[in-house]
């Protein structure tokens, strides 16, 4: 059975940092991680077809995690998710996700892009949302995989400081006046106080570490 370690955090909190950390330190145990680069590039070498057939074979979870996540794109005020393209990115990239799993038994897989991240994606810009729908795309998106979620945890200040800094970090916060991103980081750190909530909630295994520290010292607090 593969360990799969899933990072959730604002943009520039340091995830791909942290995880890079955590795959330099595995290897020096000996332990060859595979990470998201990993995955995107597995999915890349799938054709049209395999691609369909894996949306197909797993086609009552692809549409019961679409509903969840348009009830809760559609509970958004303003409407966040602004295209039917990122809905559908969300059940499409975490069946495939799922089989990738499958076909890593016994591996140890950090992520720092998928499910509940691509729940924060959808909600990035709402200002006000249903957090039992929020609640219920949580649960519809988690699966069974059942993770060691990595909840990198930093003020709406501290990011927007990070983000200032740089010209583009390849987030949906890219181009935005220093007004505007401080609003939608506040408004994106609600979403994902929620998720952390969630996770709580149903138990699940949550290492929360602090943007603030050294990379170095997360991954050893996540390597214990």
């Amino acid at each position: 059975m593969s360990m799969v370690l899933e990072f959730v955090g604002l943009p520039g909190v340091g995830k791909s940092t942290i995880a890079s950390h955590v795959t330099t330190k595995l290897r020096d145990q000996g332990i060859e991680p595979l990470v998201t680069q990993d995955f995107v590039e597995w999915l890349g070498r799938l054709g049209r077809k395999r691609k369909l057939k894996i949306v197909l074979t797993g086609l009552p979870v692809v549409i019961r995690q679409f509903l969840a996540a348009a009830r809760f794109g559609f509970s958004m005020k303003p409407q966040g998710f602004r295209s039917l393209k990122r809905l559908l990115l969300i059940p499409f990239v975490n069946r495939c996700f799922d089989v990738y799993v499958e076909a890593h038994p016994g591996r140890i897989i950090i992520m720092d892009q998928a499910n509940m991240q691509l729940l924060w994606s959808l909600g990035a810009f709402c200002k006000k949302f249903d957090p039992q729908a929020l609640g219920a795309a949580c649960q519809a998106t988690a699966g069974n995989l059942s993770p060691l979620y990595v909840s990198v945890a930093a003020t709406p200040s501290l990011v927007a400081e990070r983000l200032g800094d740089r010209s583009s970090c390849g987030s949906r916060f890219d181009g935005l006046s220093e007004t505007e991103l401080r609003m939608a980081l506040t408004n994106s750190a609600r979403v994902l106080a929620r998720i952390h909530e969630y996770l709580i909630e149903r138990q699940e295994s949550v290492v929360v570490v602090n943007a603030d520290a050294f990379p170095e010292e997360n991954a050893d607090l996540i390597c214990k």
